[in-house]
């Protein structure tokens, strides 16, 4: 069930739980109710977007260390993933 941004707000204002909100309106709307009433998320505005720099100028020698220790990586050589361990005879 596709809801609004408000009607998720309604939602999380009452008392409903996790469960009751999930059997009635789906997961996707249960675990947005979450967000909302997570004291600790926030939305960013437009403001945050404009000030947002890229890592590479906040963290610039942790996204340098991450480039080397990614470009260091070998290809896997081993049998494919989605082979088992102990064939068929």
């Amino acid at each position: 069930m596709d809801l609004a941004e408000k009607e998720i707000e309604k939602i999380a204002a009452g008392p409903m739980v996790y469960e009751e909100i999930k059997e009635k309106y789906g997961e996707e709307v249960a675990i947005g109710v979450g967000i909302v009433r997570n004291p600790n998320t926030w939305k960013w505005s437009n403001e945050d977007f404009a000030r947002a720099r890229p890592p590479a100028e906040v963290m610039s020698r942790l996204v340098e260390r991450w480039c080397r220790d990614q470009a260091r990586k070998k290809p896997w050589r081993g049998p494919p993933l989605n082979a088992t361990s102990n064939p068929p005879p």
